[in-house]
């Protein structure tokens, strides 16, 4: 151990083990006083008494006091032991639990099935190493996914886009932004509303938003002349929250 590891050890012990020490070293102080004080040796009108005890009188004082502090430090040691104890218990169980969560608690009960504060650290240290991995094996399928809707939605000639429950454009397809004759990208982050204004469109979209109900085949007129057909569907959690709104967009075949 390096001179600055060891200059700043004591601090990075826990706040209950420095109330712990501080607490020990206060009260052999103050039963130290206590105990002289009894012994008449610190009296208030003689306290030039200390100066004048004998030998044996101090190794008396001296064993009173070493069986005095050890008891006390002893049941303090016995309190941290048993309070270290239900501790280590509480971060078994939330072990079990974060594994339970996956329904990996049988294949890896070995995370919380120890007994000694080094093998739970070392637990721990895997765990979360083993969430890392899970976490970036997520991320990578996410991505893939995502690129693969994204190649799928701009393959399609009907136009295409998702908005959440505040109406910002998720994501958009080649052929939404050429049907609303917009630049390419830059719908993306930005609220619907901001770039279109055809109520009857906006309208229904919270419609399926708040009352998660399905718009099929409407009828809608953009300017310059230009008639759609929209089928919105609602996107929902597994709280059954509707969160998100899928858009699809067809040119309206001209009626007869």
């Amino acid at each position: 151990m390096d001179k600055r590891s060891s200059s700043v050890g004591f601090f990075r012990f826990s706040l209950e083990w420095k109330m712990s020490i501080i607490f020990l070293l206060l009260l052999g102080a103050i039963t130290g006083i206590v105990i002289l004080t009894f012994q008449g040796i610190l009296p208030e009108e003689s306290p030039d008494r200390l100066l004048c005890i004998s030998q044996s009188e101090l190794m008396e004082i001296a064993y009173q006091l070493i069986a005095f502090i050890g008891g006390i430090v002893g049941i303090a040691l016995l309190f941290l032991y048993l309070n270290s104890r239900a501790f280590l218990r509480r971060i078994k169980a939330s072990i079990r639990e974060a594994l339970e969560e996956r329904h990996l608690e049988e294949e890896l009960d070995h995370f919380y099935k120890v007994h000694r504060t080094r093998d739970l650290v070392k637990s721990i240290d895997q765990l979360f190493h083993l969430y890392r991995t899970f976490d970036q094996m997520k991320t990578s399928r996410c991505f893939t996914e995502i690129q693969t809707a994204k190649i799928l939605m701009n393959s399609l000639e009907e136009g295409i886009f998702i908005v959440d429950n505040s109406k910002t454009v998720i994501s958009i397809n080649h052929s939404a932004e050429q049907m609303l004759r917009l630049i390419p990208g830059e719908m993306e982050g930005v609220c619907l509303s901001r770039k279109i204004s055809n109520t009857t469109l906006l309208e229904s979209i919270d419609v399926v938003i708040q009352k998660a109900e399905k718009v099929i085949s409407k009828r809608i007129a953009m300017p310059e002349r230009r008639k759609f057909q929209v089928t919105i569907l609602p996107i929902s959690n597994k709280q059954h929250e509707v969160i998100r709104a899928l858009i699809i967009l067809t040119p309206a075949v001209a009626k007869k």
